[in-house]
């Protein structure tokens, strides 16, 4: 367990709160064991969305914050020229990794309380396949040519994959990205 960032003894510790909310600089967030967040983050039901988060969530905080059938997938490679995510198995979520959640419900607040987490960890990057999954909490972060991002249209719940090599693009905190890790990444 502790490879997923959990720590045990928490219960015996005072609890406390905290936000982890965006500001201009980015998503901040201060360390603590056994902190309630108020997590505050666009997401959608039903459909593809990345996210990085600096704290564990075992699998009944992520039931009970995005829904019972919420799944989780974390970056594998690439196999013929496409992108590879394992569903994990018990759909926890791993402080600063990052993955692809598919919610089974969401907020209309875009807020979701989180109780007995340790927040602890940066962002931190998967490497496999010539390809880097990076997640960041900075404010806005520019792609380099070549990466992908998941992404919805303006008015639609569809998640798809976009590509940054028609332009500069940006993405906002709590979110991750595909960068190719070498000059020969697959497309």
């Amino acid at each position: 367990l502790g490879l997923y960032g959990y720590t045990f003894g928490a219960a015996q510790t005072a609890t406390s709160t905290a936000d982890v909310a965006v500001a201009e600089s980015g998503y901040t967030y201060a360390a603590q064991d056994n902190a309630t967040v108020t997590l505050k983050r666009t997401l959608l039901a039903g459909t593809w969305n990345s996210l990085v988060l600096p704290f564990s969530m075992n699998e009944t905080q992520v039931k009970d914050a995005f829904g019972v059938d919420t799944r989780v997938y974390y970056y594998n490679g690439v196999t013929s020229n496409k992108f590879n995510f394992l569903r994990h198995y018990y759909h926890v979520i791993q402080a600063g990794v990052p993955c692809l959640i598919v919610p089974s419900q969401v907020n209309s607040s875009n807020e979701y309380t989180i109780t007995g987490v340790t927040i602890n960890s940066d962002a931190t990057t998967v490497s496999k396949d010539s390809y880097i999954f990076t997640g960041t909490y900075a404010g806005s972060t520019v792609m380099e040519t070549g990466s992908y991002f998941v992404g919805h249209e303006q008015n639609s719940t569809a998640a798809r994959l976009y590509n940054t090599n028609s332009g500069e693009k940006i993405i906002t905190g709590l979110r991750a990205y595909l960068k190719p890790g070498t000059t020969n990444a697959a497309k």
